[in-house]
């Protein structure tokens, strides 16, 4: 490693607390002031799951087995899985010794009574009466398993398409969108009401024993790549030439920036530099050429983001409200938003991707010891780091963790 240099005079390691945290997977981590078990346990070289750290992807969500949990860290997680003691460590900052345990997938899982189950002209729909409330959004996608639970045969079908509220009509609506032509599976013709199948969120399925044996399906979903569009340079002249663009891009991302669900993506990363990338890259797009964009694909900037449909349309809703503030006319609108939309396949998805680069795969996670060709600091506690000394180096975030910062993990 080389570039890493520091003017800063060395410092002290902040204390530790007397408080531990063991893992998962039986580590144990000693937290500082102030510290979330999350970046305590990537300062120490802990693997561990994470996206967002900022509460937003649920990504690292844990169980917590023994010990007293913040109030805070669990913001957002489902009453029912609050109550089973899961949280998210990138929000956890200690109080009390805590012992962790892994996400169960049962514990994801609801139980749900068939009240019909019929072909519709774009796929199969299925309405449903849960046990207990499933949290789910029109959008949002999720998996359904449809026979015995406990026989071998049983599959999870996905991805099953939320249609509706389950406030609005008590039943839940979900839609197994088939590509033209495809026959729905031989399961779904045999389903009829007062049957039971089970549904689970779509980001339990990489942890899930069954996902290996899932039967596959001929589904419509978005393509991983955007197809071709038509380049509207009409639509950037009306826009000022760039002017409204800029100014439209300036007050969403300020607004981004102290919106909870998205600020957490923007870490580390200054808004008048995502300002300039998304003007860039909305020239291009709009214009028809590449002449001022020259960033990674969309897929390769995305690559670490666990962002869902959920997240997703709540970002186009704030967009929506800035255009329409900015008084630009509902076709005008329409056409930004579809500049917006077809990336939507490069973005939405379950868990990190992997980057690649000239058709070369790229690590998207872990660490990597590395001596130091040059003086450094580290990033975790503040302290010069010598040239010559090992450090820890985490392949995603790009940053380095002392001997005294990783000797708190055992």
């Amino acid at each position: 490693m080389s570039g890493r240099t520091t003017m800063h005079p060395t410092a002290a390691p902040p204390p530790t607390t007397p408080i531990t945290v063991s893992g998962p997977e039986g580590q144990t981590v000693a937290c500082r002031t102030d510290e979330t078990l999350l970046d305590a346990w990537l300062r120490s070289g802990v693997a561990a799951q994470f996206s967002c750290r900022g509460g937003s992807c649920h990504t690292c969500m844990l169980r917590c087995v023994e010990g007293e949990l913040p109030e805070r860290a669990q913001l957002g997680v489902p009453e029912h899985l609050r109550q089973q003691g899961y949280f998210l460590p990138c929000l956890c900052v200690p109080t009390s010794t805590l012992q962790v345990g892994p996400v169960r997938p049962d514990d994801f899982i609801t139980d749900c009574v068939i009240e019909s189950s019929e072909a519709q002209a774009d796929g199969w729909l299925l309405r449903l009466e849960p046990m207990t409330r499933y949290p789910a959004e029109p959008g949002q996608y999720t998996c359904v398993r449809i026979g015995d639970s406990s026989a071998a045969t049983s599959d999870w079908f996905s991805p099953w398409r939320v249609t509706n509220r389950q406030e609005e009509d008590f039943y839940l609506h979900l839609l197994l969108e088939l590509l033209a032509g495809a026959a729905p599976p031989a399961e779904l013709t045999s389903l009829s009401a007062g049957s039971m199948v089970q549904l689970r969120p779509t980001r339990a399925q990489a942890t899930h024993p069954d996902s290996a044996t899932a039967a596959p399906i001929p589904t419509a979903t978005p393509a991983a790549s955007p197809t071709p569009h038509a380049a509207a340079p009409d639509l950037w002249a009306e826009l000022g030439h760039g002017s409204v663009v800029r100014a439209v891009l300036q007050d969403f991302y300020t607004r981004v920036y102290a919106d909870p669900v998205l600020a957490p993506f923007f870490r580390n990363v200054t808004q008048e530099r995502v300002v300039g990338k998304q003007y860039a890259f909305l020239h291009d797009e709009m214009i028809g050429q590449r002449a001022d964009y020259f960033g990674d694909s969309m897929k390769n900037v995305h690559h670490w983001m666990v962002i869902t449909d959920a997240v997703f349309d709540h970002r186009q809703r704030l967009m929506e409200t800035v255009l329409r503030e900015h008084q630009l006319s509902e076709s005008q609108i329409a056409r930004w938003m579809h500049f917006e939309e077809r990336h939507r396949g490069d973005i939405v998805k379950d868990a990190p991707w992997q980057r690649e680069f000239g058709g070369q795969i790229m690590p998207v996670d872990g660490y990597e010891e590395e001596t130091l060709s040059c003086g450094a600091m580290c990033d975790h506690c503040g302290r010069e780091v010598h040239a010559g000394e090992v450090v820890l180096y985490h392949v995603r975030l790009g940053t380095i963790s002392c001997d005294h910062c990783r000797a708190s993990a055992t």
